[in-house]
């Protein structure tokens, strides 16, 4: 009975990356951020939740947050945009001999 009850139990966001932290582990940012929050929330024993402190400086990266940033979208006029920028500014350094405006090499 136990077992399956184990097996049923939702992982909860935050759960491995604050024991990690606990062990002396190396923690990323993202790994730092879900395991604060899942400490924060008491290890979500009120259920898995978004926790609704909107002052809080890591809310954008809550993991139950609804409205967490999920990665950056570029839309692909804007990666156009970048690509050309970029390839301005290589054919003025390889067209200055890799010097840059005071003739100075960049």
């Amino acid at each position: 009975m136990e077992q399956n009850i184990e097996k049923k139990r939702r992982k909860k966001r935050g759960e491995g990356e604050y024991q990690l932290y606990l062990s002396g582990g190396k923690l990323s940012y993202k790994k730092a951020i879900l395991a604060k929050c899942y400490e924060c929330m008491n290890r979500y024993v009120d259920g898995l939740c978004d926790c609704g402190i909107r002052t809080c400086p890591l809310y954008p990266f809550m993991p139950y947050n609804p409205g967490r940033r999920k990665g950056r979208k570029i839309s692909d006029e804007r990666k156009q945009e970048l690509i050309n920028h970029i390839n301005t500014v290589r054919q003025k350094i390889v067209g200055s001999g890799g010097k840059n405006e005071d003739n100075n090499y960049t």
